[in-house]
């Protein structure tokens, strides 16, 4: 999960969970940073925020939402729009795509290397955003992701489907074996 903040901007989806009749629930969903991914791999695969109903929002921080992504691309399937506004929203799409798979590359990186140092490279992040990503970074044992099975959707994306807790296990193994590696 990126450290729990979207690889675009940096956008902190973990510390903007809340809780909505007594579960917990965050607002993000999986997008794979190629517009026609040529394979549907995990790899293509980033966790973007959702926009949460008006009375769950807790800042007003601007961030770029999944829907903002699909409407884009959604745009793309019209047979209405002008060629402009089609190349327009290509190159929109393809910045995106730019600092999604740019920073996305180098977060998989830190962790596994656990360079912190490699966090200020992020493009289009805060320094805010930089320093908690760094905290987690350094917190080896994950005990930031506490209850994160309970939180993230498949990356089929349906709300009443989870990831079960030993594949978070296995994740979490898997990131501690190319560590020694």
């Amino acid at each position: 999960m990126m450290l729990g903040f979207s690889p675009y901007e940096g956008y902190d989806i973990w510390s903007n969970r809340v809780t909505i009749d007594g579960k917990t629930r965050i607002f993000a969903n999986f997008h794979h940073i190629q517009y026609v991914p040529e394979e549907k791999s995990i790899r293509d695969l980033v966790f973007i925020p959702q926009k949460p109903p008006k009375k769950y929002q807790k800042k007003t921080e601007k961030f770029l939402s999944h829907s903002m992504i699909a409407g884009r691309e959604g745009n793309l399937k019209r047979t209405d729009i002008s060629n402009i506004t089609r190349h327009k929203i290509e190159r929109e799409i393809k910045a995106i795509q730019k600092i999604l798979k740019y920073n996305s590359l180098l977060l998989e990186k830190a962790v596994i290397t656990l360079k912190p140092e490699l966090i200020p490279k992020l493009r289009g992040w805060s320094d805010e955003s930089m320093k908690k990503a760094i905290e987690r970074l350094e917190d080896q044992e994950f005990s930031w992701i506490k209850d994160i099975e309970k939180l993230v959707p498949t990356a089929g994306g349906y709300e009443y489907e989870r990831i079960e807790n030993n594949e978070v296990k296995n994740i979490i193994q898997k990131i501690i074996s190319k560590r020694k590696n």
